[in-house]
């Protein structure tokens, strides 16, 4: 609803993501939950070392770069969902599986998620989420964060001393715990009528543009 009240047009067309849509399609999709997982946002991947804390956190990493279908299935394995990708967190949302809001560590992507839960009336309450490499500590005190904030541990440390081991074991403690916070689901009613509602602007844009 932020973007819509940004762009001066009426709440109600703040309806939610298009990823709800795959509620179209629900009954393909079986949930068997077996794992606590975590997905990164994208740019996390190349820049953290998720692989190595999620490893040691015993929690399944899922790679939102991944082919759409193995993202899916990732998903639906989750008992539930540690999300830094937004999409992580509206996906598993849509699809009834319970999850983890962290605050992405680039603060440039992080008041997006307001604008959906705003939408779906989600009290969005984010967690913080250590950084798991040197590029990330960087990235999360270039914005004025404290190293007290990414861990007790490395506040007693000059940046340029702070070991990638340090980093990543702080990185994957901070997981484990995240497992153990209290996840997030839309109201079921709110979502069904997000739902119906974005099928009937579907039903217009094909009217529309069909031809």
């Amino acid at each position: 609803m932020f973007a819509a009240r940004a762009l001066g047009l009426p709440d109600s067309l703040g309806i939610g993501d298009a990823a709800i849509l795959l509620r179209a399609q629900h009954d393909q999709f079986p949930r068997r939950p077996r794992y606590i997982g975590f997905m990164p946002h994208w740019e996390s991947l190349p820049r953290g070392n998720w692989r190595r804390a999620c490893a040691l956190a015993g929690i399944r990493l899922i790679d939102p770069t991944a082919p759409v279908a193995s993202v899916l299935a990732e998903i639906l394995g989750c008992k539930v969902l540690i999300a830094e990708a937004m999409h992580g967190a509206i996906v598993a949302d849509t699809l009834r599986v319970p999850w983890v809001p962290v605050l992405p560590i680039n603060h440039a992507h992080r008041d997006k998620w307001f604008d959906w839960a705003d939408a779906l009336r989600l009290d969005l309450k984010q967690h913080r989420l250590w950084p798991s490499s040197p590029a990330e500590v960087g990235l999360a005190t270039k914005h004025h964060a404290l190293l007290s904030s990414v861990g007790a541990g490395l506040s007693k440390w000059p940046l340029s001393r702070i070991s990638q081991p340090l980093i990543v074991y702080a990185a994957a403690e901070r997981l484990a715990a995240l497992a153990k916070e209290e996840p997030c689901l839309s109201d079921a009613p709110l979502l069904e009528s997000a739902f119906e509602q974005m099928l009937e602007k579907l039903g217009q844009l094909q009217a529309l543009y069909g031809k």
